[in-house]
């Protein structure tokens, strides 16, 4: 039985689809971070796998420093979706959306983000940059007055959150969670660092499977 009693600093929830492939990066950027007095809690979300996605995890997920993880298993088919079911057990003060093929360039990720927080009490949402595998798109920023409507851009108090959860869409969920965000007028706080590598695009997502159906 989950334990609502218990404080953690970040919830990390991060959908999986067809990644046995592609997450052992994810977990070892993970692995890798300083998470000295931070209680951190993972939720991963195994979604509509054919490959062997969740053995992986059960095999390596171990090696996360948390003080709670854990694997959910759903049928979705359906990243925002899979979103969904994370935030429903989500415990943590903030909120990180992770895709299972980023990457966290910085080993401060974690106390970088919990410094913005604890520096600007105010502050609904920190943005951070990022770099894409796509050369056109190269490195990003994620403020100055534009916010990138990527939840794997910003860190979110949950309270923010609050009740709001992602659509049914099969791409562009992302803007429409950001924007439903964004009307309750939040304090945003850019800390100016490139946080995160995202991988894209990638074959074998749920991005390029839509793709390649024609974005029916």
């Amino acid at each position: 039985m989950i334990d609502r009693d218990r404080a953690y600093d970040f919830t990390v929830i991060v959908p999986c689809h067809n990644s046995a492939g592609f997450v052992m990066p994810l977990l070892h950027t993970l692995a890798m971070q300083d998470v000295t007095g931070l209680n951190m809690q993972y939720v991963f979300v195994v979604d509509s796998c054919t490959d062997n996605t969740k053995s992986v995890l059960n095999d390596y997920v171990d090696m996360i420093h948390s003080d709670r993880t854990e694997i959910i298993s759903c049928e979705h088919g359906r990243a925002g979706l899979a979103r969904n079911e994370g935030l429903d057990v989500a415990l943590g003060k903030h909120v990180v959306f992770l895709d299972s093929d980023d990457n966290l360039i910085r080993p401060d990720f974690f106390k970088l983000l919990h410094m913005f927080f604890e520096e600007y009490a105010e502050a609904d949402i920190v943005l951070y940059g990022f770099v894409m595998n796509d050369r056109a798109m190269g490195e990003r920023s994620n403020g100055g007055g534009t916010i990138f409507p990527s939840v794997w851009s910003k860190s979110f108090r949950r309270e923010i959150i609050g009740d709001t959860r992602f659509n049914d869409k099969r791409a562009g969920e992302d803007l429409d969670f950001t924007n439903e965000i964004l009307a309750k007028k939040p304090k945003c706080i850019d800390c100016g660092k490139t946080m995160i590598w995202y991988n894209y695009p990638r074959e074998g997502s749920l991005a390029s499977e839509w793709e390649k159906e024609g974005r029916h």
